[in-house]
């Protein structure tokens, strides 16, 4: 029985217009149904030669990002010194897309040119072939601007924290790629970087405590003009210096003891600390 020879296609290029991947032969029975079949019925209007291999080498890899430019068939022909045969067998090429969609990042890092919080996304419509996602900073959306916060973020998860204190620098947008067990698709998703500042105003304290040496009184203060990402406040007493040898945090300490007296471990600290700065 007569066989045709067909290809069967496993692009692993997950981008729009690029191609690649292997290509392998597979033998068909002459009365196939595939809508391929009447091979004769194909013009052959442009063609680009992408190599060769020896018989026993039955595929060719593609290189990451080749452009599918206005081909629409993938040809194998057989060949020996003498010619090339005129029928070859033919693909359908097939140009495989997988791209996140609704990203969206929510800055919770409150000061101001610095970010944390986690960006978001929903995968692919189709994740056939997707293997994972890298996600970056960059100041536009050119590869050579980028700076990689998460170097591979597995399947399933769609989601990518950002560490409090991260410097903003000049970084314009957040980048999502899906990539393959190939190659990272070339051109990814993108949405803004939105820096959020929540920063009060207007402190304002009168001490209604008349003896040295101590305080009381209410303090008060303006709220952010943005609070969206604020729960609460956190109020210190600190001392504040042009340099400082070391940083002591006295929070754990209560300035007044559970009788309601003078805390004498917090006094001894803060003198302490008064003489090491």
């Amino acid at each position: 029985n007569a066989t045709r020879t067909f290809l069967s296609d496993d692009s692993e290029d997950v981008d729009v217009a690029f191609i690649s991947g292997e290509r392998r032969l597979m033998s068909v029975a002459a009365n196939t149904t595939d809508e391929s079949e009447d091979l004769r019925a194909w013009s052959v209007c442009v063609r680009v030669h992408l190599g060769s291999t020896p018989v026993g080498t039955e595929s060719i890899t593609l290189l990451p990002d080749t452009a599918i430019n206005n081909f629409t068939h993938f040809l194998v022909y057989a060949a020996n010194s003498f010619a090339e045969q005129t029928t070859p067998a033919i693909l359908n090429l097939s140009d495989e897309v997988a791209s996140v969609s609704g990203v969206i990042f929510y800055d919770k890092d409150l000061d101001h040119a610095e970010l944390g919080g986690q960006v978001l996304w929903k995968p692919p419509s189709s994740t056939r072939l997707v293997q994972g996602y890298q996600v970056y900073f960059s100041t536009g959306f050119a590869r050579p601007g980028r700076v990689s916060i998460n170097p591979d973020v597995a399947m399933g998860t769609n989601r990518a924290t950002i560490p409090a204190d991260t410097p903003k620098t000049t970084f314009t947008n957040v980048l999502v790629y899906t990539h393959s067990a190939l190659v990272e698709q070339t051109t990814p998703t993108s949405v803004p970087l939105s820096d959020s500042s929540s920063m009060v105003s207007n402190i304002l304290f009168a001490d209604l405590d008349l003896d040295l040496g101590d305080l009381g009184g209410r303090a008060e203060w303006k709220p952010p003009d943005d609070v969206s990402q604020v729960t609460h406040y956190a109020i210190y007493l600190a001392r504040l210096a042009f340099s400082c040898s070391q940083f002591f945090d006295l929070s754990g300490i209560s300035n007044e003891s559970s009788d309601g007296t003078a805390n004498e471990s917090f006094a001894e600290t803060a003198t302490t600390t008064s003489a090491l700065q």
